[in-house]
């Protein structure tokens, strides 16, 4: 788990598209 949500992967598991800081 990271604090890092990288659209590539999490997108598909997780619930954030785009929670990664920008």
């Amino acid at each position: 788990m990271g604090s890092i949500y990288r659209p590539s992967f999490d997108f598909s598991k997780s619930r954030f598209p785009q929670s990664f800081p920008k």
